[in-house]
């Protein structure tokens, strides 16, 4: 009698392992990068700044990790499927900016001698010029306005690009550095403007 009821639970048991293998798998969940720890902030002597929002197009509205294939389809926007950017890039890059650029508190924006930058984030990609050869590349417009009256003093396309390898990690810690390369450059050009 025990064998008999022992029968119809074994087969229960290998009917459910069995619907189980039909369903399909869930597949695995992306993984999210950030910038990294930031290098050391060093506030140099430059006029006192503030920072805008970054904004930037549509197409980089998102978290996707960008590349082109420049060899095969230049046209063609891929994002790597299993990486994403923890923020849109403009979000990442703003907050990048505010911990190495020396800015002084959003709320003074009445203050004589202090000047806000406004940004636009154009292109934050990696390029492949052939498929074990590819780069990275960030263009930002930076324009800089008197906050007393609003006046724009300056404007300046920042255009950084930096060999990496072909791969997402080469993709990810590649605009990582050029955002980082980003602040001490527009510091040096911001205190350029102010001297002249």
């Amino acid at each position: 009698m025990t064998r008999i009821v022992a029968l119809p639970a074994a087969f229960a048991a290998l009917c459910i392992t069995a619907a189980c293998s039909l369903w399909p798998s869930q597949p695995p969940l992306p993984q999210v990068h950030d910038f990294g720890p930031p290098p050391a902030a060093n506030h140099m002597a430059v006029a006192d700044l503030q920072l805008d929002a970054v904004m930037a197009p549509a197409w980089l509205a998102s978290d996707a990790i960008h590349y082109r294939l420049l060899y095969d389809d230049p046209t063609a926007l891929r994002n790597y499927a299993d990486h994403r950017w923890a923020a849109p890039p403009a979000e990442l890059l703003a907050a990048r900016l505010r911990y190495l650029l020396p800015l002084q508190p959003a709320g003074d924006t009445g203050a004589r001698g202090i000047y806000v930058l406004s940004a636009t984030l154009l292109e934050f990609e990696q390029d492949f010029s052939t498929a074990h050869e590819a780069h990275v590349r960030l263009e930002l417009e930076v324009s800089m306005r008197r906050a007393s009256d609003g006046q724009i003093i300056a404007a300046h396309r920042f255009v950084m690009t930096q060999s990496t390898t072909p791969d997402v990690q080469g993709a990810i810690s590649g605009l990582a550095q050029l955002a980082n390369r980003t602040a001490p450059a527009i510091a040096d050009w911001a205190w350029t403007q102010v001297r002249e």
